[in-house]
């Protein structure tokens, strides 16, 4: 039953807007927006270290929702609110305290999503903020029940914005806080999160690890795209003597994160497979959580004799899908058809399951590729690779001599580019469409002698599958493989550079509203080449102004949604065509 008195509070973060909510079977509506007890913390108000603001673990609970409360219990001088925030599109959003726990409810969100934050640093005066010194406990836990996937983060004074009272630099890639994903069940479930298991994802650059000592408060982040439906209860810290089991700072399990892990099953295929393409699987161990299996299809023309010499196409998928995306969504198919009529192999390789798999019940072995911005401390993506090719070997698919290209998109691109840097004698040529290398890319080693001669960088500044402001990190990657690659300095700063036409008016028929497809109609693409004297060491820019956040092909896509969260698609450019006879130039 809900809370009858008020009806419960409903909270957002001072300064946004506060949509009204029914919370009661009498019809009661009350909608309370919550006044800060001081100004906000801020560049000029930050938060510093206050003596009575220190956990002692007499009093671990945080909160337990009792008489319709959704307040911080004031223990261990902690204190505060519970408030939920949004990405600012239009969804709905509520919380309430309702049969002794908190209630929240969240949908229709269309940029990064919603979420709720336990703020617990308490406030000195009017204007000094307190961080909290938790460093006495080993972790918080609570227990949690509905749907959706959440991502649980830890907001420290070192990873909060300076605008906001830490000390972070990174603006609004300082929201990549160390933390940890979970999966909500049907049933109530104690989760405990441990403070040394708390990593960023590492879309928002190098985080600071996790201070205990300077906690502010916990958020609960739910991706766009999810209906939610998330009751807490029982919030309190733990220490190491405790917790319900053993403190474990293991990453967890892939596929204990996975929402829907019955949609996880390898051997299983949407796409009509035959002698051609053709679906392979084998083991690969973990670090702790023992051996899983991994996947790839393979596409091998027709006639092409055991142990050939033929250069291997492997094409890596973004985030959350799978092979078939890549395939069938991204390429149309058209890599096949390349392959049939040039005598090569194309592999479609998939990303292990875990954190990032597909929150869609129908999307089957989705997972996204582990690398330097985001590594689980379980899968190592790298050996996939090399076991992949060494698969192909050991069947007697390739001779084993072949020349290896590597292609990708956005998280795929991503991969691509740490791939070749950690290992570029496997690779003659790369490929990388809208990657995302991190705000902070690894150095490019050098590359003279290693055999990798041929680079592409498939770049869109207005790209909105990629953080704002991300363009500037993107358009320095080229100059700097043509430099470690050891091409002059005047080849790097005057390439030859052509216009390439424009044939399609991508959007033309759009008469909607949304801010990424009113951004990325009709693009259009620059085509920049850094070589060497003859022609030996070539790296391509292919700048696609306007360009939405998809692999470029003739063919646009109508799905509303995906149009909303990416843009529209070039049409001016097959990507397939143009890697492939880019990497056809270096043969």
């Amino acid at each position: 039953m809900a809370c009858m008195l008020g009806c419960g509070i409903f909270h957002k973060r001072p300064g946004q807007t506060a949509d009204t909510e029914v919370t009661s079977e009498t019809g009661c509506a009350k909608t309370e927006v919550v006044p800060p007890s001081a100004d906000p913390a801020s560049a000029s108000h930050p938060f510093k270290i206050c003596s009575d603001a220190v956990a002692t673990g007499a009093a671990p609970l945080i909160a337990d929702f009792e008489n319709c409360s959704i307040e911080v219990t004031q223990n261990e001088g902690r204190d505060g609110f519970w408030w939920v925030f949004d990405d600012g599109t239009e969804g709905t959003i509520s919380l309430v305290a309702e049969d002794g726990a908190a209630h929240f409810q969240s949908a229709d969100w269309s940029d990064w999503g919603s979420g709720v934050e336990c703020h617990i640093a308490p406030v000195a005066d009017y204007t000094d903020h307190c961080s909290y010194d938790a460093s006495h406990y080993a972790g918080v836990r609570f227990k949690a029940t509905g749907k959706g996937r959440v991502i649980f983060r830890v907001a420290t004074v070192s990873n909060i914005a300076i605008a906001s009272g830490g000390t972070c630099t990174r603006g609004f890639n300082c929201y990549d806080m160390p933390g940890e994903r979970f999966v909500l069940t049907d049933d109530w479930q104690t989760i405990e999160m441990p403070f040394c298991r708390m990593k960023s994802e590492g879309w928002g650059g190098k985080a600071a690890p996790l201070n205990p000592s300077e906690v502010v408060g916990f958020h609960f982040i739910f991706y766009s795209g999810q209906s939610v439906d998330f009751w807490i209860d029982d919030f309190e810290f733990f220490s190491e003597h405790t917790a319900a089991s053993p403190v474990s700072c293991e990453q967890p399990c892939p596929l204990a994160l996975v929402q829907y892990p019955d949609k996880i099953v390898p051997q299983n295929s949407f796409l009509p497979l035959g002698s051609e393409l053709t679906l392979h699987t084998f083991e690969q161990q973990t670090k702790s959580c023992g051996a899983i299996t991994r996947r790839y299809l393979q596409y091998v023309p027709k006639g092409l004799p055991a142990n050939s010499t033929t250069p291997v196409v492997i094409a890596l998928h973004g985030s959350s899908t799978n092979a078939e995306t890549f395939h069938t969504f991204l390429a149309r198919g058209r890599l096949d058809e390349l392959a049939e009529r040039d005598k090569f192999i194309v592999v479609y390789g998939n990303a292990a399951p875990g954190a990032h798999s597909s929150d869609h019940p129908e999307w089957e072995n989705t997972g996204s590729w582990r690398y330097d911005t985001y590594d689980d401390g379980q899968v190592d993506d790298m050996e996939y690779l090399m076991m992949v090719i060494e698969q192909l070997k050991s069947q007697s698919v390739i001779a084993g001599d072949n020349d290896i290209y590597l292609v990708g998109l956005s998280n795929g691109g991503g991969m691509v580019l740490h791939a070749a840097k950690q290992h570029p004698e496997l690779f003659k040529g790369i490929a990388a469409f809208m990657p995302y290398d991190g705000w902070e890319p690894l150095p490019v080693p050098s590359l003279a002698g290693t055999g990798l001669t041929r680079v592409l960088f498939g770049i869109a500044p207005e790209d909105p599958g990629l953080s704002k402001g991300y363009d500037k990190v993107l358009k320095t990657l080229p100059s700097q493989w043509a430099a470690a690659m050891g091409l002059s300095a005047d080849a790097i700063l005057n390439p030859l550079t052509t216009k390439l036409p424009n044939k399609v008016d991508e959007g033309k028929e759009y008469s909607g509203n949304n801010a990424n497809a009113l951004r990325t109609r009709n693009s259009t693409v620059t085509q920049r080449d850094m070589s060497s004297p003859d022609g030996a060491l070539k790296v391509r820019l292919l700048e696609f102004t306007r360009g939405g956040h998809l692999w470029p092909n003739p063919v646009q896509d109508t799905v509303v949604n995906l149009i909303e969260q990416y843009g529209f698609r070039n049409q001016d450019v097959d990507a397939a065509d143009a890697v492939w006879s880019f990497f056809k130039e270096g043969k």
